[in-house]
């Protein structure tokens, strides 16, 4: 009867031949593929655009949202965000960095490298940290020499 009912909903979702949404009796499931869920080892595969968010009410106010495209994302396209608020969160402009985006304009990136830029570009520098604009700290760690001391 499983199968009878594997075979029903995957005949319901075909279209021209080409089954746009497989579901195998294990529970795994194929979107957009041709794939075949039973035997990939992925309990969900979906190809082409993606947005998924999570909710505990009907119309969020805010919920984690994570957009699924096989570009690099921007400032304005974060991969990372939330409902109601898209244009805040974490996007990949390129490989082995991450940025931070606020209300659509990056506000910090970070790179394999280690580098850590705020309101600025990492490239073009090698210091380990940058901040475009002022800074505070309310201490500051100063090596000390023994070349200058005595006793």
């Amino acid at each position: 009867m499983k199968n009878l009912i594997s075979i029903i909903f995957i005949l319901f979702f075909s279209l021209n031949a080409f089954t746009q949404m497989k579901v195998a009796p294990s529970g795994n499931v194929a979107i957009g593929t041709i794939n075949n869920p039973i035997n990939n080892g992925i309990k969900l595969q979906v190809v082409g655009g993606v947005s998924v968010f999570t909710s505990t009410i009907a119309v969020p106010t805010s919920a984690a949202f994570i957009r699924g495209s096989n570009i690099y994302s921007t400032v304005l396209t974060p991969d990372y965000t939330w409902w109601g608020n898209d244009q805040t969160g974490i996007f990949h402009p390129s490989p082995n960095v991450i940025g931070f985006s606020i209300g659509g304009i990056e506000r910090m990136r970070l790179a394999s490298t280690g580098q850590v830029a705020i309101n600025g570009l990492i490239s073009g520098n090698n210091f380990t940290f940058t901040v475009n604009g002022s800074a505070y700290c309310s201490s500051v760690w100063t090596p000390s020499d023994n070349r200058y001391k005595s006793n």
